[in-house]
């Protein structure tokens, strides 16, 4: 985000240079639509705030950034999920399980049988 809102930033910088000036709005705008889908509650609020500086938006973007990675750093790491102490007897595996319910002949072949 610090590379992509730089990068904004030379971009304004080098149209003032030339004469042509951005306004704010289409500077905010612009920067917002590029975002990808990660950032849609941000742009959201963003889009709806009144008053809204550069320097502004740019804070908000990247404190939400830091947000988003804390949140992908805490989804990727297993170690926080609490030991629930579930062991190989609850299992899709079939190799782990030891033994079988008897079933009846209806549930073998998935009959009802009649009354």
């Amino acid at each position: 985000m610090e590379f992509y809102l730089s990068k904004m930033t030379v971009l304004l910088d080098n149209m003032a240079l030339a004469g042509c000036l951005i306004p704010l709005l289409d500077l905010i705008v612009q920067t917002l639509t590029k975002l990808n889908g990660d950032y849609t509650f941000i742009v959201v609020h963003l889009a709806d705030k009144e008053g809204l500086s550069w320097i502004g938006l740019q804070s908000s973007l990247l404190t939400f950034e830091q947000y988003l990675e804390h949140l992908y750093s805490v989804n990727n790491d297993p170690a926080w999920y609490m030991d629930s102490g579930a062991s190989n007897s609850v299992t899709n595996q079939a190799s782990n399980i030891s033994g079988t319910l008897g079933t009846t002949s209806s549930q073998k072949s998935g009959k009802v049988p009649k009354a």
